[in-house]
């Protein structure tokens, strides 16, 4: 019964925070996302929301249940407080990485889907990463938010891949409203996300040894992630190419490719 009451309260915890965001988001926009949500049916705006809270919840999951006393209640709680802070620091330190220069709460309340659809990757990959960061013991605090930052660093990379590789501007075509950019440009943040998951989960094992595990984990996974990109591309798209199909705007053929990666992704965090 006891540890009934210690997992009542977790997710009351969780939906604190969830409700503490929610309010945090509304003033920093600078519209009524609810109105836009309810009567407008924005969907950018449900997106960027559905990114958030479901980043928020897996990332407070690498935590939850192991609750044994009040005092452990407690630093939970303190956890959330961390992801909350952190969530929001993501979201414009990605900002700046991904979209620089995109007047991005003008356009997700003017209903830009594709806009919409990169920050809800982002938030997502954030509570990836933040996930596999607090699932393991000991470093506190510090260590949490330096492998956190690590990880920030190197997601940047995939966005500027994904430029080269496709040698298109993903910015430009998100910026005005191309929904299979924003596949793509989400689809490649969430897959990456999961392999570096794998890289920054488990015990704090010392600065040094951490920070060299973590680079040689997360820069195989990239690896292994770009040669499967483009085997799926050769294999379910063989009479085109991704960057064709993105200037397009053909999102079916997007979303095909992006499943392929980010289920190879799964199992690339499973096996490293």
């Amino acid at each position: 019964m006891e540890r009934f009451y210690y997992d009542l309260i977790d997710i009351l915890i969780v939906v604190f925070f969830l409700f503490v965001s929610k309010k945090t988001a509304d003033f920093l926009t600078g519209f009524d996302d609810d109105d836009a949500v309810e009567r407008g049916g924005n969907a950018a705006v449900a997106l960027w929301r559905f990114g958030h809270y479901f980043g928020m919840a897996v990332a407070m999951s690498g935590v939850i249940g192991a609750e044994t006393a009040l005092t452990d209640v407690l630093s939970f709680f303190l956890i959330g407080a961390l992801v909350t802070v952190l969530f929001f620091l993501s979201h414009y330190i990605n900002r700046y990485l991904f979209l620089r220069g995109i007047d991005h709460n003008r356009l997700i309340g003017q209903g830009n889907v594709a806009v919409g659809m990169v920050e809800c990757g982002i938030y997502v990959a954030s509570g990836l990463v933040l996930n596999g960061v607090l699932s393991g013991g000991g470093g506190g605090v510090i260590s949490t938010v330096a492998f956190f930052a690590l990880a920030q660093c190197v997601m940047a990379l995939v966005f500027l891949i994904t430029e080269k590789i496709y040698h298109i501007g993903i910015k430009s075509e998100i910026e005005y409203g191309n929904i299979s950019a924003g596949v793509v440009l989400a689809g490649g943040i969430v897959s990456y996300a999961v392999i570096l998951r794998a890289s920054v989960t488990g015990d704090f094992i010392g600065w040094g040894r951490g920070i060299v595990a973590f680079f040689i984990s997360a820069f195989m996974g990239l690896a292994f992630l770009l040669v499967i990109q483009k085997a799926a591309n050769y294999i379910f798209l063989p009479r085109t190419t991704l960057s064709e199909q993105i200037k397009n705007r053909n999102t079916a053929a997007v979303i095909v490719v992006e499943a392929i990666s980010l289920s190879i992704a799964i199992v690339i965090g499973q096996v490293m």
